[in-house]
């Protein structure tokens, strides 16, 4: 069988799914939301070497979520510019580069899609919003979608949304 995972890669949190081509169409195996958290201030860590603890950790998910399903190709909604903070665009330059040494070190095929595809794909246009995407994608794979796999706030929903509307992109 056929397996790809999407993700809505992050620093903080990343969205995941994994499909598997069935013999009329794509079926969701697997959906899982990772996040990660800056460490306590009392613990006087510098913030390169939390930010390196926190790829680490992120890195170490994906990884495993790869090798577990033997994903031999990933779609991957890319941040493509235009952080709101200096500190926006290190966390999207980390998740980045994290995602693009995950595929090459592990030889997995990976197609880059930005957020107005992503958001086109799934809700129809480009000014679609967090709310609207997940509602777009719940209609589109079912509805009850997030609460039969156990997402039960907004942010891990938002997360797997993105995912598959990531994987909707891959197939337009």
């Amino acid at each position: 069988m056929s397996r790809v995972a999407a993700f809505d890669i992050g620093f903080a949190s990343t969205g995941a799914a994994v499909l598997e081509r069935g013999a009329q169409d794509w079926k969701i195996v697997h959906l899982d939301a990772f996040f990660t958290f800056k460490c306590d201030r009392k613990q006087k860590l510098y913030v390169a070497h939390d930010d390196a603890r926190r790829v680490g950790e992120m890195a170490r998910k994906i990884i495993n979520l790869i090798s577990e399903h033997d994903i031999k190709r990933m779609v991957v909604e890319m941040p493509s510019a235009g952080g709101q903070s200096a500190d926006a665009v290190r966390a999207m330059a980390l998740a980045s580069g994290m995602i693009a040494t995950i595929a090459e070190g592990l030889s997995v095929a990976v197609e880059y899609y930005t957020g107005h595809e992503t958001r086109i794909a799934a809700a129809g246009k480009s000014s679609a919003t967090k709310p609207q995407v997940v509602k777009a994608i719940e209609a589109r794979w079912g509805f009850g979608l997030y609460d039969e796999w156990g997402f039960s706030n907004n942010d891990q929903r938002e997360a797997v949304a993105d995912a598959l509307a990531t994987f909707d992109a891959a197939r337009a």
